[in-house]
């Protein structure tokens, strides 16, 4: 009952202290993270409110139970009260353990000796865009967050993966929309910022908790967690990176940095001398239509991925980044006016196409649907975009574009300092929400990927072979 009062006491934005408890934090997970950060790869964080002490993280290791102090990752002053409310806290876990708790909690201690159950989600927030009507965050068939992170804790992943845009709540719910997103603050006045800690609670925190408990997480960071978006509660909760809970933080003046993380890999093992090696790049900022002068920014996160994911024997490397390096969607044309079916994300199509040699699978998201695409020596790219966010309704879709990436509408090239890829040869996409169950193959470098619903069930199957991925 405690815990329930102080969650509703920080919702309804009001001083929490004098329900603070060192045991009782509002959510725990384990976040996959640098061997560099933590020796097993592994942080457990804890998110509590304004007041409370950091619990002590207690791990079972050889039957033995060692008490693990945490250390605070605190919001920064100049958000204000966007983030008075709570603090989170953080600690290595150690290796070898096989049961860990955070305060009352419970959290996944470690990785399994072989994966055989990655889960993959993305586009998770609901939708409350400024001057515009919002998703119905009310409901679970319109908004199905709630029931994706359920049904992937019942799936039993050794893994999960998000592959970014968590916050989606950046407007003022309306007088007439309160039946749909009356649970959703507003910005804090004057900020140039669109989170707060209430709006991350509720886009993310409490309906992915099922999930918490299930495995380690990969987090991404999605553009709606650039700095000037929801970059405050990306850096504080999921940023893997130690010391990083400020860096978004606007300074003195009232401005937002451009803050971008560094690119990380961790590899794990999948048994018969195989191991999925991922390389993680941050594509929080960049230009979707057109090269942009980002380009400089971003071509070194990818060309730190390469150098990162040496070719080594039972090696599989995936490139997991938010924006899609071949993600393909309708656009409103402004010459003819017509819908036409053409490539996104050009800038990291840019960035990243002399750097994908040692990868056999793009993990992608951004465009609200699924989608998988493939284009000729290149590797396979899954977008999943499609697991809580208000889906992109496309009317003409399983469309081949008339023209690989980084052409423009009328097929001229958009650069010229290298080859571009040629026309896509397959691709597949459903307008409808989910998430992924990915499991290795009977053969090295196989992969299944089955497309399933919120509540779990199968709609489609996908699989990779040889760098291919198809649809069905």
């Amino acid at each position: 009952m405690r815990r329930v009062i102080a969650v509703l006491t920080l919702v309804a934005g009001l001083a929490v202290a004098p329900l603070a408890s060192a045991s009782s934090p509002l959510a725990a997970y384990t976040l996959v993270v640098p061997r560099s950060v933590a020796p097993a790869g592994l942080e457990a964080r804890a998110v509590l409110p304004a007041g409370a002490r950091c619990p002590t993280l207690d791990a079972t290791v050889d039957g033995t139970l060692r008490h693990v102090p945490m250390v605070a990752r605190r919001p920064a002053s100049t958000t204000g009260a966007a983030f008075a409310s709570l603090f989170v806290c953080r600690a290595a876990l150690p290796a070898g353990a096989t049961r860990a708790t955070v305060g009352a909690v419970s959290v996944p201690a470690a990785l399994p000796g072989r994966i055989t159950r990655v889960a993959l989600l993305a586009d998770t927030g609901c939708s409350v865009p400024p001057g515009k009507p919002a998703q119905d965050c009310a409901s679970a068939a319109k908004w199905p967050l709630a029931r994706v992170a359920a049904s992937i804790a019942r799936s039993h992943p050794d893994l999960v993966m998000h592959i970014g845009d968590y916050f989606y709540r950046e407007g003022e719910c309306s007088e007439a929309m309160a039946a749909r997103c009356g649970t959703s603050p507003g910005q804090l006045p004057g900020a140039a910022f669109d989170d707060s800690a209430y709006g991350w609670l509720a886009d993310a925190i409490l309906p992915m908790s099922p999930l918490f408990a299930a495995a380690p997480i990969v987090m991404t960071r999605g553009n709606h967690e650039a700095c000037d978006r929801a970059g405050n509660g990306w850096y504080l909760f999921f940023d893997p990176w130690p010391d990083t809970a400020q860096r978004c933080a606007p300074d003195a003046a009232g401005s937002v940095p451009t803050a971008v993380s560094p690119t990380w890999v961790r590899d794990f093992p999948l048994g018969n001398g195989r191991s999925l090696h991922i390389a993680v790049v941050d594509s929080a900022y960049g230009n979707d239509p057109a090269v942009s002068s980002w380009l400089p920014h971003q071509e070194p996160l990818y060309a730190a991925a390469e150098g990162l994911s040496p070719a080594r024997p039972g090696r599989e490397s995936w490139l997991i980044t938010h924006r899609p390096i071949f993600g393909s969607m309708e656009w409103l044309s402004a010459k003819t006016h017509q819908l036409y079916w053409t490539w996104i994300s050009a800038d990291q199509t840019a960035a990243a196409l002399p750097h994908l040699a040692p990868f056999s699978l793009i993990l992608g998201s951004h465009i609200h649907a699924a989608e998988a695409n493939q284009l000729p020596g290149m590797p396979g790219q899954l977008v999943i975009g499609n697991s809580g966010t208000e889906l992109t309704a496309f009317t003409t879709p399983f469309e081949l574009p008339a023209y690989g990436p980084l052409r423009n509408e009328d097929g001229t090239p958009m650069v010229t300092e290298f080859a571009l890829p040629g026309n896509a040869t397959s691709t597949w996409n459903a307008s409808r929400f989910g998430w992924i169950l990915a499991m290795p193959g009977a053969q090295a470098g196989q992969w299944r990927f089955s497309q399933r619903s919120p509540n779990g069930v199968e709609f489609a199957r996908c699989a990779l072979a040889h760098r291919t991925i198809a649809c069905g």
